[in-house]
């Protein structure tokens, strides 16, 4: 099981069974959790703004290790 998180959206983390299935997966939670804020006319929190990177595939972000379940 791979872990992946966006770390400047807060609570907006995904897994996967493979790494690449995790990548997907969290593309797929921070369109979902962009458009959240958009239903509910709310703003990207300042730290997503601030020096963060808009490649979802930054290898940085993502578990390299496999997490037991």
């Amino acid at each position: 099981m791979y872990v992946a998180e966006a770390p400047t959206l807060p609570g907006c983390v995904s897994q996967g069974e493979t790494r690449e299935e995790a990548v997907e997966n969290i593309k797929e939670a921070i369109v979902a959790y962009l458009e959240s804020l958009e239903a509910r006319d709310e703003r990207v929190p300042s730290s997503a703004l601030k020096g963060g990177t808009s490649d979802a595939t930054d290898k940085r972000q993502y578990t390299r290790r496999p997490v037991s379940r």
